[in-house]
């Protein structure tokens, strides 16, 4: 993996006096799904506004799940259109307040990035090319993104790269006298590896976990049924 090159882009940002900032809040609703917790709906809801208000960037509060930063122009907040919008997603917004450059690179990225979706992919800091990059067993396309905000600028710096993303294989989790391929797992079978030291990287954080299960078949106890 290598990051020689780099290209800046530089942009101007709309003067923060023409912006607002509005944290929008989830009002609480019965759940039709069980496996649908209130991060999902913080999730859900925050990209149905990106995608279908193109006047909006947006983006989670971290920390607070029930809540979003919205940013649009006041020209936008004066029409009402946000508020009708949010009505429609069970969501109320609070009044609003200045916009920060910390909240608006915080929302322009996360707008950037879920537009580029999935055509380009997450993985901790670089975006990965292709719908189906995990099945990917060579080489891909990625880049690495810097956004940096000032009061009037906006510079973007990518990194172009070619990364390797190693598969995980059976065998990595099983002891020395087991021989498995990902090809030949029985669907009966079961390895409990809670006491081992197997770790893997969660996407597309990339944070260490610790695998503690290995199954040929989703289990009966889980919520999911299926893998789509």
């Amino acid at each position: 993996m290598s990051e020689e090159v780099s290209i800046v882009l530089f942009a101007r940002v709309p003067k923060h006096s023409d912006l607002c900032c509005v944290i929008a809040t989830i009002n609480s609703e019965p759940k039709k799904d069980k496996l649908i917790n209130d991060y999902h709906c913080q999730i859900l809801k925050c990209r149905c506004l990106i995608f279908t208000e193109p006047e909006v960037i947006a983006s989670p509060v971290l920390g607070a799940i029930k809540q979003i930063y919205v940013i649009v122009s006041r020209t936008f907040y004066e029409s009402r259109k946000l508020n009708h919008h949010l009505e429609k997603l069970n969501m109320k917004g609070h009044q609003p307040m200045p916009v920060t450059n910390t909240v608006y690179e915080s929302c322009l990225r996360y707008t950037f990035l879920a537009r580029l979706a999935p055509s380009w992919n997450q993985v901790d800091k670089y975006l990965i090319q292709g719908r189906d990059f995990l099945k990917a067993t060579t080489p891909l396309n990625a880049v690495k993104l810097d956004i940096v905000m000032t009061e009037k600028d906006m510079h973007i710096v990518v990194w172009a790269l070619r990364m390797f993303l190693p598969q995980i294989d059976p065998q990595d989790f099983l002891s020395p006298n087991q021989n498995m391929s990902s090809n030949n797992i029985p669907t009966h079978f079961v390895w409990n590896i809670s006491c081992g030291s197997h770790f893997i990287h969660v996407l597309p954080s990339m944070n260490k976990a610790r695998a503690v299960m290995f199954s040929g078949k989703i289990p009966e106890s889980s919520a999911f049924r299926s893998y789509k």
